[in-house]
């Protein structure tokens, strides 16, 4: 389909059509640019949905771009292919998705490509670089998803080609997209190596843990009170606990679970203290079942499938359901040192798990599990190192995420100042 905007084949001559009025022209851009209409700089195709019969899997034809779904990252995954076309976009384009999920972006770089409906192909015409057109888009796509509309949001043709875009020479567009880049390399190395530190937290945790009920991060302060590793008892969790394991009501009776009792299932357990559950039972409940009633400081482990390892200590008393083992409290051991005991043998469990698809341990597992118990009075200093830098480990993590939230802020602040020509890009 034919722009109704006259395209603009030279800056210095814009038809006074394409102009955007002083009204509504977004920000102020240098004297010599143009606010325009993006539909006098582009050729605008819709696509068009191709019967799946139409399609294959076998590579064969062009391929077919179906949705966003296909957007992965930079890249289009093509799934599928059409011999006969309903509507080619050419090499150079920025395919932008508008439909559903809208806003997706990509440089074609096949020699053609078919569109679904949901994806409209933008071509630039002469006074406009794909790549200058990609960085604009990019910067304005919150803008267009608030012109969505229907069930399924869906941006229209006006609302593309109607867009006001801050028109420069090609020489200066070549400046800003060459600034841009080399802005976001740096701006990418940046996060990247921010996001690692991010994303290894859970491991700087774990190993944390694991020194802790080594014994190994107490190691100066026994030295310091003339303690001996070989003051720890060597025993199993079944000789220093007592276990138990609760229980589910009948879900035929709806009354027993209009209780105050907390009823917590293993995908609750938060590795962590538990001061309430998402369900309750009642009285009659725990009387008509195997569920029972656990005393606060219980320490809590799941025993089946993807929550396997998870642990919970009861900030009060509490049923379970049978999927969650219980070590009743005991006067020898502090709960929050065996809580973080279990968690750091998580692994070993896994690795014991017997079953299906996924891992199941049991009691009789968990109670022949070697455990080593250090005097009261050091588990209460290893828990006490533990939590201070678990929450410095936290603390740093959630530090790290905000700084690259900021960056990606100073990234849109920065593009943009490109874009509206505040930095003075010149050739």
């Amino acid at each position: 389909m034919a722009n109704k905007l006259p395209l603009i084949t030279d800056i210095n001559d814009i038809p006074e059509q394409a102009l955007v009025p002083l009204g509504e022209q977004p920000y102020v851009i240098p004297e010599h640019w143009k606010w325009v209409r993006l539909g006098s700089l582009i050729t605008l195709i819709s696509g068009r949905d191709a019967a799946l019969t139409k399609c294959n899997d076998k590579g064969i034809g062009i391929p077919y771009v179906m949705g966003a779904s296909n957007f992965v990252g930079s890249n289009l995954n093509i799934e599928r292919w059409i011999e006969a076309p309903e509507v080619v976009s050419p090499s150079g384009a920025l395919l932008l998705t508008v439909k559903g999920t809208i806003g997706k972006l990509h440089v074609q770089e096949a020699e053609k490509m078919n569109l679904s409906r949901q994806v409209m192909a933008l071509v630039p015409g002469p006074c406009l670089t794909t790549e200058y057109l990609h960085f604009f888009m990019s910067a304005y796509i919150t803008q267009l998803e608030t012109a969505a509309v229907g069930l399924i949001p869906g941006i229209s043709r006006a609302d593309v080609l109607s867009t006001p875009i801050p028109l420069s020479s090609l020489d200066e567009q070549s400046c800003i997209v060459e600034y841009i880049e080399q802005i976001n390399a740096k701006i990418d190395d940046v996060i990247q190596r921010l996001e690692h530190y991010v994303d290894e937290a859970p491991n700087r945790r774990a190993e944390l843990i694991r020194a802790g009920v080594n014994g190994i991060l107490t190691s100066d302060w026994r030295d310091e009170q003339g303690r001996s590793i070989d003051d720890w008892e060597s025993m199993t969790l079944g000789e220093a606990f007592k276990w138990s394991s609760g229980g589910t009501p009948s879900r035929k009776r709806p009354e027993y679970y209009e209780g105050t009792i907390p009823w917590i299932k293993s995908g609750e357990l938060p590795d962590g203290r538990i001061a309430d559950s998402e369900e309750h039972i009642s009285e009659d409940a725990v009387a008509s079942s195997s569920a029972k009633i656990f005393p606060q400081d219980s320490v809590l482990i799941a025993m089946y499938g993807a929550t396997i390892g998870k642990v919970g200590i009861l900030d009060a008393s509490a049923t379970t359901n049978q999927a969650i083992a219980c070590a009743l409290p005991s006067p020898d051991t502090i709960p929050d040192f065996l809580a973080l005991f279990l968690q750091a043998r998580k692994p070993d469990f896994i690795a014991l798990g017997k079953g299906g698809a996924q891992p199941n341990i049991s009691q009789t597992v968990i109670k022949a599990f070697p455990f080593r118990r250090p005097p009261l009075e050091e588990q209460e200093k290893i828990v006490k190192v533990i939590l201070s830098g678990l929450a410095k480990i936290d603390t740093s993590a959630e530090l790290t995420q905000r700084a690259i939230d900021d960056i990606e802020t100073l990234r849109e602040a920065t593009v943009l100042a490109a874009l509206s020509g505040r930095l003075g890009l010149r050739p």
